[in-house]
């Protein structure tokens, strides 16, 4: 299943709001009105990333209205009480049969489930750095790396291994922002996909504690109590 918008003509909270990283474009500065109509922000989108060519972004109609509908569904969901402007359908933050095979081998929190951590995982990725776009101290985001690089739940094979193309897109998307911000441990080329709360760890040790509490799925709390109690995301939301 996947998160999506119930209506592309009722405005979600703050209206329809797109950032495009590559360029620094944001849709509510220059189009104001855009944010309030879906179809104008579509043609507002469009419009930059032709006149920015170097950038080889999609300009397909359709292929835009669906990143500005998967970016506001996501959004909705990290606003307490928005998420009845979403729903859901097939996925596209599914997951590859390896990763349920993955999933299979080991106990399971009670009331958990793939998708919630796996929209949990998505919305804190789709903001990366959250408010503000600061990343932790490099030592916070080095030691955390040290952690997840000797953990058993540090899965085997990059986030193309474990998510459908859709989802591996978004992932893509932010490595590019990763690198072009600096934002590297000695343990990168350890840290693949946490095998649970679901996000590729070479983005989730340089993001900031508030981002990641704030859609945390209880689930995700409980598994990693049960299966990883020397998880930093554990100590960290205890202190």
């Amino acid at each position: 299943m996947s998160v999506r918008l119930k209506s592309r003509t009722q405005c979600p909270v703050n209206g329809f709001q797109f950032f495009e990283a590559a360029t620094g474009f944001d849709l509510v500065k220059a189009c104001p009105t855009c944010q309030w109509d879906f179809r104008a922000a579509v043609q507002a989108i469009i419009a930059h990333r032709k006149s920015n060519p170097r950038f080889n972004l999609p300009t397909d109609p359709g292929q835009v209205a669906e990143e500005l509908d998967t970016t506001n569904a996501l959004r909705m969901l990290a606003i307490k009480g928005a998420d009845i402007y979403v729903t859901s359908d097939a996925s596209p933050f599914s997951i590859s049969p390896k990763f349920k095979a993955l999933r299979s081998q080991r106990p399971v929190a009670a009331g958990g489930g793939v998708l919630p951590k796996m929209i949990s995982g998505a919305a804190v990725l789709d903001e990366f750095l959250g408010a503000g776009g600061v990343a932790v101290p490099p030592e916070q985001s080095r030691a955390r790396a040290v952690t997840c690089a000797t953990c058993e739940h540090n899965g085997k094979g990059d986030w193309t291994s474990y998510f459908t193309k859709p989802a591996s897109e978004l992932v893509r998307k932010w490595l590019g922002i990763k690198h072009d911000l600096g934002l590297t441990t000695p343990e990168d080329e350890k840290l693949n996909v946490c095998e649970i709360c679901l996000c590729p760890l070479k983005l989730k040790v340089h993001v900031p504690m508030p981002a990641i509490k704030a859609h945390l799925h209880p689930s995700t709390l409980e598994d990693l109590k049960q299966n990883a109690p020397w998880c930093w995301m554990l100590k960290e939301t205890d202190g």
